[in-house]
């Protein structure tokens, strides 16, 4: 797992695991790596990172079937 790469960053989880869904969805095993800080919960985000084999194919789902708004 070390060469796994970011698809997808927020600050709010809830995002973060819709996106995390929608990918395991399409059959791509992503995992949700934790960057806020520890003291706080005040600062930072959370990561999807997913195999180097299905970057391209997560960011893709991520910008044509994923909108926040």
């Amino acid at each position: 797992m070390n060469n796994w790469q970011k698809v997808f960053y927020h600050e709010q989880l809830h995002k973060v695991e819709l996106v995390k869904l929608i990918l395991e969805n399409h059959e791509l095993k992503p995992v949700i790596i934790n960057r806020r800080d520890s003291s706080y919960n005040n600062f930072g985000y959370y990561e999807i990172h997913v195999s180097p084999d299905h970057v391209l194919q997560a960011i893709k789902i991520i910008k044509d079937d994923i909108d926040f708004k």
